[in-house]
């Protein structure tokens, strides 16, 4: 089943496809099992080639365009916000960032020449998109009771490089995926990745959605940290978030 694609004009694209009960965020070339490959994202359609069998098979969504677009084109069943945000960060080769309350649901059938107005229309009404450092930011407008540039500041004004001088592990690269996994999980697996000393007293049970691939470690804890709505406080020997 194909939940929503993105299609762009130059090529390239990506879907979200439901096969045999597992949830699969696939672009071209995306191997499916042992003998099934998507080899194109079109306008409406997913198109797949079984090599074993010399077969081609073409899925497309529940909902269609009435005609062929030459812009970028995202056509969804109703799908969560960061689920949209991470179907076209995908196709883009870009990196996302989403608030653990972007849940709300969103449908698109939309025509857009740009990254920016395909996100424009996903975000809309009540969430809003930043793009940074090759990273796409996504939250709500408000999140107890405050205002989602908020959270983008401090990403920016945060300089983490001050991590990677005080515990140089820090400074190696490394990747987190997370398509909802609990946002103390993934911080426990930082710690453990870089030998550094982070406590977390009293940790929130909530998701983290985000695709952050191949930068340093101290940019991807600040990042996950602030951008969810909390702290990093440096201490002599440990870091806490609070």
């Amino acid at each position: 089943v194909v939940d929503g694609l993105v299609s762009l004009k130059n090529g390239g694209g990506a879907a979200w496809l439901r096969w045999n009960g597992h949830e699969i965020l696939a672009t071209e070339g995306y191997m499916i099992g042992t003998d099934l490959r998507v080899i194109r994202i079109t306008y409406d359609a997913v198109v797949m080639y079984a090599p074993i069998r010399r077969k081609y098979f073409s899925f497309s969504p529940e909902v269609k365009l009435p005609t062929e677009s030459k812009d970028n084109i995202i056509l969804t069943s109703a799908l969560p916000i960061w689920k949209l945000v991470s179907l076209t960060a995908s196709a883009f080769q870009k990196d996302y960032l989403c608030s653990a309350q972007s849940i709300s649901y969103n449908t698109l059938h939309h025509h857009s020449k740009s990254l920016g107005g395909m996100m424009s229309a996903i975000v809309s009404p009540n969430h809003r998109f930043h793009t940074y450092k090759g990273l796409i930011l996504s939250s709500p407008v408000h999140i107890d009771g405050r205002g989602w540039e908020q959270f983008s500041k401090q990403i920016h004004n945060y300089n983490s490089l001050r991590l990677g001088k005080k515990y140089k592990a820090f400074n190696n690269k490394g990747s987190v995926v997370s398509n909802g996994r609990p946002l103390d999980q993934t911080i426990q697996d930082i710690a453990l990745k870089t030998g550094v000393n982070i406590v977390w007293n009293k940790p929130s049970m909530i998701p983290l959605y985000c695709s952050l691939r191949d930068r340093e470690w101290h940019e991807i804890l600040s990042m996950i940290v602030f951008f969810n709505n909390f702290k990093l406080i440096e201490h002599a020997d440990f870091l806490e978030i609070k």
